[in-house]
């Protein structure tokens, strides 16, 4: 019989026969051969590929022909894994590694290889497996079973085998986690139109009563109804409202089924923020959620840089963990020498946010019609340079009526727009 047979049995592997051509298992092949039936198809097919189940304990690397010399062999030089010989198939050369110690032994897989789990069907090598290699596998006791493991998971736990270099630095590093953080990663997409985008902090700047509320209130209904945002994961904090105010638009939102949270009322405390954000990123619920702070002083003390900083600070790490954030801010009551808008506080506020919008506001077409002007001032992002909202300012209208005029302006109507506000 082929040596190479007897090899592979004497590892306990269950042998499957594979055409040739194929490398699928043969139609006549029994999952419960003997290994003398196993050497009798064999010797009288002697064209057949030999194949094997992958049993616990093993894994059967997957290595593309075109990454083999410039990926693997580079690779496995410099990691020196155990292993046994790998086969050609049409998808590439693998090698069979035998997965000893878990915990110290999982490797950082170059890119482009596949890794395949116990269970599944492996073509083998043709060569010989010599006894000294046989004896030592046969000494080892298989780990616990890897089927539920994936590649990026052995990819995790890379830190806990690479030897420690005693810096101080090492224990906040995030070498082996670059997936996990992809996973966790938002993507810079559009939430609210373009003026507010996911995955990231932004702040909006208006003067009071200048429709910023409505304007957020309407883009995030919009986002909800296309289903941009998952409404069960959006948190309004509003902190700048009458009582009236706070129940007609919980009562808006919670009809889309959006959360609304006000300080005083059900256990919510303002200066509770920072630490909730801490815990939301702590649980593992950041991604996702969107939230919405109306307005930003409510919440943090815009002058003093103690209080920035710990709001910026856990406001980041939720950012980072794929929250995303609107706040909503005032202008100052004086405007710049050149008629500008300034933000209120001081500039590291807007240093630390991913975006920031300054919305100033102008007449529209219609009597009573107000238009808020959007200028981006920061931008992480395709967030848009300019954007307007028209909404109906008339004061015979209830706050509902209201936010159902709000439309987005056309590029060219704005210009006209502004152009006779200059008038």
């Amino acid at each position: 019989p082929r040596k190479d047979i007897l090899a592979w049995q004497r590892l306990d592997m269950p042998i499957v026969p594979l055409d040739a051509t194929t490398k699928e298992p043969v139609k006549d092949w029994v999952a419960n051969w003997s290994p003398q039936d196993e050497i009798d198809h064999f010797n009288a097919n002697p064209s057949h590929a030999i194949g094997c189940i992958l049993q616990e304990g093993y894994l059967a690397v997957l290595v593309p022909d075109h990454v083999f010399h410039v990926a693997w062999q580079p690779w496995a030089s410099s990691n020196n894994p155990f292993s046994l010989p790998g086969g050609c198939g049409q998808d590439g050369m693998y090698t069979f590694i035998f997965h000893n110690e878990l915990e110290g032994r999982i490797p950082v897989w170059p890119d482009s290889v596949t890794v395949k789990q116990p269970g599944e069907i492996v073509l083998l090598a043709d060569g010989v497996i010599n006894d000294k290699t046989i004896e030592l596998l046969k000494g080892i006791t298989p780990v616990a079973p890897l089927r539920e493991e994936s590649v990026a998971a052995l990819q995790e736990t890379v830190s806990k085998q690479l030897p420690a270099t005693g810096n101080p630095l090492e224990k906040f590093s995030l070498r082996g986690k670059g997936d996990a953080l992809a996973a966790s990663a938002q993507p810079a997409v559009p939430f609210l139109d373009k003026v507010c985008l996911a995955g990231q902090a932004t702040f909006w700047y208006a003067s009071p009563n200048s429709g910023k509320t409505l304007i957020t209130l309407a883009l995030l209904i919009e986002a909800v109804q296309s289903a941009r945002i998952a409404a069960g994961n959006v948190y309004y904090l509003n902190a700048d409202d009458s009582s009236q105010g706070i129940a007609e638009k919980t009562q808006l939102l919670e009809a889309i089924g959006v959360h609304m949270l006000a300080p005083g009322l059900n256990g919510f405390e303002a200066k509770n923020l920072a630490p909730l954000l801490r815990e939301v990123v702590h649980k593992g619920k950041a991604k996702g959620t969107f939230l919405v702070i109306d307005t930003a002083k409510k919440f943090v003390d815009l002058t003093k840089r103690g209080d920035r900083t710990d709001f910026n600070d856990a406001c980041r790490a939720f950012v980072v963990s794929g929250g995303t954030m609107l706040c909503l801010a005032h202008t100052n009551k004086n405007r710049s020498a050149d008629g500008k808008l300034v933000h209120t506080g001081t500039n590291d506020m807007v240093e630390d946010a991913d975006a920031v919008h300054l919305i100033d506001v102008i007449d529209g077409k219609e009597p009573g019609q107000r238009v808020a002007v959007f200028e981006c001032r920061k931008s992480r992002g395709p967030s848009a340079e300019k954007a307007a909202y028209a909404y109906d300012g008339s004061k015979d209208l209830n706050y509902e009526q209201r936010l159902a005029t709000v439309t987005a302006v056309n590029p060219e109507t704005l210009a006209e727009l502004q152009v006779t506000q200059r008038q």
